[in-house]
């Protein structure tokens, strides 16, 4: 059985639509831009420079073969899973 972090990791792609150049936006209202920052569906900003999210960021990337899209949408899916 998978846990929630598995599944989004896994893939991360599903739900996800291009609504501008680099922002993309998942079905439950979760906007993401490809610099790294994202808006969770409570409105809540997050930006990814900070030490902890950078950490995080990366080694999404890495784990989804290095692909920076990829990645920061696996990111922006585990920040809306995790509880504030």
């Amino acid at each position: 059985m998978k846990s929630d972090l598995q599944t989004v990791v896994m893939c991360p792609g599903n739900g996800w639509k291009r609504i501008a150049g680099a922002v993309y936006e998942r079905n439950d209202g979760l906007r993401l831009h490809m610099l790294g920052c994202c808006r969770l569906p409570s409105s809540k900003s997050v930006v990814g420079y900070d030490a902890e999210n950078y950490y995080l960021q990366n080694k999404l990337i890495a784990i989804n073969g290095g692909n920076r899209k990829r990645g920061l949408m696996a990111w922006a899916a585990t920040l809306a899973v995790e509880p504030s």
